[in-house]
Formats: C-alpha cells, structure tokens, sequence
C-alpha cells in the first residue's frame, strides 16, 4: 500500500482545540495568562509576562 504525504498544522492559538479560532480561545489565554499557568507562556521562555500577550493577540489577529 502507498499512501501520499500529508501535512499536519497546528494552530497554538486555538486553546480549547476544537479547530476554530473563536473569542472561546481568547477567554481561555486570558485566564491561563492572569493565573500564570504555563500555557500562557507564549514566546517560550518561562515567564509569563505581557509579551507573551501581545505575541498571543498577534497570532489571535492573524489567525490559524
């Protein structure tokens, strides 16, 4: 059997993963982002600071 390759896109703004980008998504960076959950941490350096924010927004903006 042969099979075609196939791509696969993640979309790190869609929160809840349900394959929509919805202000659901934007509700849930939110509170992760007040409570300082890891998930929140958006540019990857283990802070969880306003840059993180406004790169989340950004991408929110753009879409997936």
């Amino acid at each position: 059997a042969t099979s075609t390759g196939a791509t696969l896109g993640i979309c790190h703004v869609d929160f809840d993963c349900d394959g929509f980008l919805t202000g659901i998504d934007y509700d849930m960076y939110v509170t992760a982002f007040e409570a300082g959950e890891t998930a929140a941490d958006f540019d990857g350096d283990e802070f969880i600071t306003g840059i993180d924010f406004d790169l989340y927004v950004q991408a929110f903006e753009a879409g997936c």
